[in-house]
């Protein structure tokens, strides 16, 4: 099945979830890790522009883009999420 831009922000809250109780001060993430934990597929049926909506979505105020996406919606979007959330 298809993974959805639900799909992609349920794994990030699990992700910043599991930081968060392990005390640490940020989590970093790029789409091309996060797109792997969902998806796993980078071909013609890759789900990479719903990846980077929910990451950017879900940013908050001092959180970080560490390295902006070579394309628009690439694989190499990172951003620092500040923990707590």
């Amino acid at each position: 099945m298809i993974p959805t831009s639900k799909d992609f922000q349920v794994q990030l809250d699990q992700l910043l979830q599991e930081a968060s109780k392990q005390g640490r001060p940020h989590f970093d993430i790029d789409a091309a890790s996060l797109h792997h934990m969902v998806w796993g597929y980078y071909g013609r049926k890759h789900r990479l522009p719903q990846c980077c909506y929910v990451m950017k979505k879900t940013m908050r105020h001092g959180d970080l883009v560490i390295k902006e996406a070579d394309q628009d919606q690439g694989a190499s979007l990172t951003i620092r999420y500040m923990l707590p959330r």
